[in-house]
């Protein structure tokens, strides 16, 4: 009895430390800012980027969203289009937080998961949103790095047959596996790194990428 309890307690300190070392490399590289490139050209496109409070979303102006990736979508749009990318059944199996699950928490962090693009129109333009002035060359990258998240087949991204959160919304099936250092966060920050916009250097957590914005 005594040697299981000698177990599970360095099993359980080994845990919690794993865990505090987690979020102290998270916090130390959210706030460490990137250096990104100078880039040339005339800052007269916009993208933003919002928080659910927990994930984030990159959105554009749906005008400035080239029409190869329109239409591989095949999908309702507005004047605006937010791109997400996320645990499919984080995505899908808790549609508000309501929904979430032990299984599906654990799963989605702790063992790599399928992974899904959501996709949505807005009408009009959030007071929460953050806005960040790009060129051409940072909207080309940003755009570049969105559609190579997406599955494809047939020059169509791969949908995924369940309802959205609403009736314009959508799901689609993503590349890569999600798991606790490949959040959706880190894939929004990583689009940012792409497109030489200044973020943090990782961030698995929405405020980092917005506190550096």
């Amino acid at each position: 009895m005594k040697k299981a309890l000698r177990i599970f307690h360095k099993t359980l300190l080994s845990l919690l430390g794993a865990v505090f070392m987690y979020i102290a490399f998270a916090f130390i590289l959210s706030v460490i800012t990137t250096s990104p490139k100078e880039t040339i050209g005339e800052l007269k496109y916009e993208v933003f980027v919002k928080t659910n409070g927990v994930h984030t979303d990159l959105i554009f102006n749906q005008q400035d969203v080239r029409e190869t990736l329109l239409s591989k979508l095949n999908q309702t749009f507005s004047n605006y289009l937010a791109f997400g990318w996320g645990d499919k059944g984080f995505y899908i199996g808790i549609p508000t937080w309501d929904d979430l699950t032990f299984s599906i928490a654990v799963n989605a962090m702790f063992f790599p998961s399928e992974t899904a693009m959501h996709v949505t129109p807005y009408s009009s333009m959030r007071s929460d949103w953050v806005s960040v002035k790009i060129n051409k060359f940072q909207l080309d990258q940003l755009q570049d790095y969105i559609e190579a998240s997406f599955q494809e087949k047939n020059n169509q991204f791969k949908k995924i047959a369940v309802e959205g959160y609403s009736r314009t919304d959508a799901f689609y099936k993503a590349k890569g596996s999600y798991n606790l250092f490949k959040t959706c966060n880190v894939w929004t920050n990583e689009a940012l790194k792409t497109a030489e916009i200044k973020t943090a250097v990782w961030s698995p957590f929405d405020w980092g990428i917005i506190w550096n914005l």
